[in-house]
């Protein structure tokens, strides 16, 4: 037997249209714990955070967008540093550029980028919305006649 019919063989006795539509759904859980995770931290610091002024000091570069690593001081004086989730068009961010930061007081490594509404919202929502797709390719594949 060679190696392709090898593998034609445990496709067809273990990969099912209803196991794929399972993974389909697990990623698309693990999609919404993500989203509900940076959800629950925004709301955490929108609630109890304090805010300040930070500088971009770095931006770090992946694929075709870029994250600033931003530095501030807490109210202590002590500096922290975090990179901002909300990705950007390459060549968009200056190093040196003031930003406004809001952080946990009781665990200041625990820090966002505030402002950006609109950036923020449409960041969340291509979560919700590649979940979405899981999800519904998950129940089409579960639900589909063996």
């Amino acid at each position: 037997m060679d190696k392709l019919s090898a593998w034609d063989a445990f496709f067809a006795q273990y990969v099912t249209v209803q196991r794929a539509g399972y993974v389909a759904f697990a990623v698309a859980l693990f999609l919404m714990a993500i989203l509900t995770g940076k959800l629950w931290r925004d709301r955490g610091l929108a609630r109890s955070g304090r805010t300040t002024g930070g500088t971009i000091v770095r931006v770090s570069e992946e694929d075709d967008v870029e994250h600033a690593i931003i530095r501030f001081r807490d109210a202590s004086g002590q500096e922290h540093e975090f990179r901002s989730d909300l990705p950007r068009q390459i060549g968009s961010l200056a190093v040196g550029a003031a930003v406004t930061v809001r952080y946990d007081p009781t665990e200041p490594t625990r820090a966002r980028q505030v402002g950006e509404p609109l950036r923020r919202l449409v960041h969340y929502f291509i979560y919700l919305l590649v979940a979405g797709v899981f999800a519904f390719i998950g129940f089409k594949f579960v639900t589909a006649p063996p």
